[in-house]
């Protein structure tokens, strides 16, 4: 019996000595902040009433305080750590838009709400003799533990989940973007600049390009080579190149307005496979489509195709010089001496890549009087109908004015 209460006790003296680790804790509502017992001593923890939002805790080095109270110093903010600050979503979205001057997002609980961990951008110490190495270790323990504090609280905290969002100047605007409805561009050299404020759904892309990323600087890096998508903010003067070139998906280049001045990032995704120029280039090319200007089906609708019962029609679709346009020729032979002919240009339509509409048809039958003359007779002109491309190498061709191929169904032969 006594072996066992003996083991008892030093199980309950290990188990306690696990747990005291983080033994002060302080609280602001439902919310814990735990401070080792080690550093409690050494401390100042204010803990404000508010309604919910604004500063939770804030945390200040006693001897600095001591310190300069002794001197007779009184500069706000003597000795201060760090402060945990619970936002709106709305507040957050504002200040994204902006430089954030040393505070950063951390963590998100589950009714929408954001933590921030703010932290002073100058050196807060106060000492009597600066010679001493003891004052700055003391100091960058105590800023060393602080660092911590973020995962450390979120795991102190149900319903914390982390949560990052980024304050470099690409940041900032790509939150202008989302927020303030600042305009941009994206373009590349296929079809220049186009306006991607006014796109519906491009938050989708910029946020997919923004959200569980740290954008790094690199100041060892060489521009890649090759094509890159511009992201374009010519109001505020700011332009960013995203790389193409393999193995350089994530470098993007920062150019200021007047060239004086460049810089890269690297675009640090939580995942792996995530490549920020592979997202600008899809966001791109939704634009483009959305205008009529590009075609994700275009090397399905360029070619020959044939009709599937006799084969004797044959319909020829080639690139025109102006995007999103398309010389289509048409023959049809009713006999060894007679052939149907049609010529038209196909626009894509917006909003359907497989579609082509035409307004110009000039249908004629060709009739050969002899092996090297022939004799044209014209039907009509201006006609009008439309080719749609499906299961990728099937195509039905509308024509508005005869119906000459309603029941056929033309299939590509090369």
């Amino acid at each position: 019996m006594k072996k066992f209460y003996i083991c008892f006790c030093l199980t309950f003296i290990i188990l306690f000595t696990a747990v005291s680790v983080y033994a002060a804790d302080f609280q602001n509502g439902n919310l814990t902040l735990s401070i080792p017992d080690e550093l409690v001593d050494q401390l100042i923890i204010d803990v404000p009433e508010n309604d919910g939002y604004g500063e939770l805790f804030s945390v200040t080095e006693k001897k600095s305080v001591e310190i300069a109270e002794k001197q007779g110093l009184g500069w706000e903010g003597v000795g201060w750590l760090f402060s945990l600050e619970r936002v709106s979503e709305e507040k957050l979205r504002e200040m994204l838009c902006y430089d954030m001057f040393g505070s950063r997002v951390f963590a998100k609980d589950q009714n929408g709400d954001y933590y921030l961990y703010n932290g002073p951008t100058d050196v807060r110490m106060i000492r009597d003799d600066y010679t001493d190495p003891k004052n700055f270790e003391d100091w960058g323990a105590l800023n060393e533990w602080a660092h911590t504090v973020p995962d450390s609280f979120i795991a102190g905290n149900d319903g914390l989940t982390p949560e990052k969002h980024g304050n470099t100047e690409l940041d900032i605007m790509l939150a202008r973007a989302l927020y303030m409805g600042t305009k941009f561009t994206v373009s590349t050299t296929q079809f220049g600049p186009l306006e991607g404020y006014n796109f519906y759904g491009f938050d989708t892309y910029l946020k997919k390009l923004s959200e569980n990323v740290k954008f790094e600087y690199r100041r060892d890096t060489e521009v890649p080579d090759g094509e890159y998508v511009v992201l374009n903010f010519p109001d505020d003067g700011y332009r960013f190149d995203f790389f193409l070139m393999d193995g350089h998906e994530n470098i993007i280049r920062q150019v200021w307005s007047d060239g004086s001045f460049e810089l890269l990032y690297e675009a640090v995704y939580d995942d792996s496979e995530t490549k920020a120029s592979g997202i600008m280039l899809n966001f791109y090319q939704a634009i483009a489509q959305f205008k009529g200007l590009y075609d994700p089906n275009e090397n399905n609708i360029l070619g020959t195709f044939a009709d599937n019962v006799a084969g004797r029609c044959s319909i020829e679709i080639t690139a025109a010089e102006e995007p999103g346009q398309y010389h289509i020729e048409i023959f049809w032979g009713s006999s060894a001496f007679q052939t149907a002919h049609w010529e038209m240009t196909g626009k894509r339509m917006q909003n359907n890549s497989g579609m082509l509409l035409y307004t110009d048809a000039k249908h004629t039958i060709i009739t050969f009087t002899s092996e090297n003359e022939s004799s044209e007779e014209v039907v009509y002109e201006n006609g009008k109908g439309s080719f749609t491309l499906q299961s990728g190498n099937e195509l039905v061709w509308n024509d508005a004015n005869d119906h000459a191929a309603d029941d056929l169904l033309f299939v590509k032969v090369k």
